[in-house]
């Protein structure tokens, strides 16, 4: 999968959803689901369920789920 820009989304990217800048609108990529990779300390089998998307984590704790990604989501670092 990729963003908007042609590049690869990767476990560990930094990214913003939307633009209102708020504490809740970054995150972290913590799972893509169709390759079964997961960042460290979080288990794939937990999220395989959904078949397909990946994850993001975002600073609050809460997490979502994305089939494919959106205009919203713009990558902020990639480590």
């Amino acid at each position: 999968m990729k963003y908007d820009d042609g590049q690869e989304i990767k476990i560990g990217d930094e990214v913003q959803i939307g633009t209102n800048c708020t504490c809740s609108d970054f995150g972290t990529v913590v799972v893509l689901v169709d390759q079964l990779e997961a960042m460290n300390g979080i288990s794939i089998h937990d999220w395989d369920y959904l078949k397909t998307g990946f994850i993001v984590k975002l600073k609050n704790g809460e997490v979502i789920h994305y089939d494919e990604p959106d205009g919203d989501l713009i990558l902020l670092s990639r480590k």
